[in-house]
């Protein structure tokens, strides 16, 4: 009988995504929900307390707030910035801010 519940408890736990799936799939739905369109196609990994952000945005400030947003995230230890920063931001011409 002990061996049964043992075998069970231990599939039941494997139903539950790990540690890094749950804060990477919690940094999703933050930029899911964040006031700034072009953060809600960051993608993001976590492995071993670093997270990773990856995607383009059209300015450093929103490289950075895409940094303040995750960056007192319980368990994450490290955060590597891969937003790359261009100029063509897949946004419509007339929403995207012109330096002259």
């Amino acid at each position: 009988m002990a061996s049964v519940l043992s075998s069970l408890s231990f599939s039941v736990l494997n139903c539950y995504s790990s540690k890094d799936e749950r804060i990477a799939e919690y940094v999703k739905r933050c930029f899911q929900d964040c006031a700034y369109y072009e953060l809600r196609a960051t993608d993001c990994d976590f492995q071993r307390g670093t997270l990773i952000l990856q995607g383009i945005v059209s300015s450093f400030y929103l490289k950075q707030i895409a940094q303040t947003l995750v960056g007192k995230i319980p368990g994450v230890h490290r955060l590597d910035n891969r937003l790359e920063v261009t100029r063509d931001s897949g946004l419509p011409r007339q929403l995207e801010t012109r330096v002259e």
